[in-house]
């Protein structure tokens, strides 16, 4: 397996040391990568909210930049995130429980057709939701949640541009400016 030196990257990754294919044992792709050190999220705690959130922003900005010109290039990848959807609604519908309507509109009632189910599955966590779909009862939900006393951000990327680092910027001053708090 060869390292990726055109990915370069402000953080470390783990770096690839064996790929493998389907086959009657497993019939996924697999990859053996090394560790990275340090405490897991759910181990610890954010204790420098500030530093932590510049640290995350730098990371994803560098995922959106330019691709170094002696990056492989690929014809897997390139759909619009709509088109999507299957993988993601699959690893995310687990977890707050959001079934597949039959609906011919994202905004059956006025509003992302996701809001309430998303709204339930949060409570009184702070958050950050980005999606290019939202209407303005969305963004009247945030700053509700938000008078309340629980922290939301909607971001809104243009859906031909997708999540640019003005995006990220925003996102990276907001989670500065929530009180550090302990994970559990």
């Amino acid at each position: 397996m060869a390292a990726r030196p055109w990915l370069r990257l402000p953080l470390p990754i783990p770096v690839p040391l064996r790929d493998g294919a389907p086959s009657e044992r497993f019939p996924k792709i697999w990859t053996v990568m090394t560790w990275v050190e340090g405490t897991p999220l759910d181990h610890g705690s954010i204790t420098r909210g500030d530093h932590a959130a510049e640290t995350l922003a730098g990371f994803l900005r560098s995922l959106h930049g330019e691709a170094p010109a002696d990056a492989p290039t690929a014809s897997d990848f390139g759909a619009h995130p709509r088109e999507c959807t299957e993988g993601f609604e699959h690893f995310f519908q687990p977890f707050v429980d959001l079934p597949r309507p039959q609906i011919t509109t994202s905004h059956p009632d006025g509003y992302l057709w996701k809001r309430d189910h998303v709204d339930a599955w949060l409570g009184d966590a702070p958050a950050v939701w980005i999606d290019d779909d939202f209407t303005g009862l969305d963004h009247a939900w945030a700053e509700e949640r938000t008078a309340r006393g629980t922290a939301t951000l909607l971001v809104q990327p243009d859906p031909h541009l997708g999540l640019q680092p003005d995006h990220l910027n925003e996102v990276t001053k907001w989670v500065a400016q929530l009180p550090t708090v302990r994970v559990a």
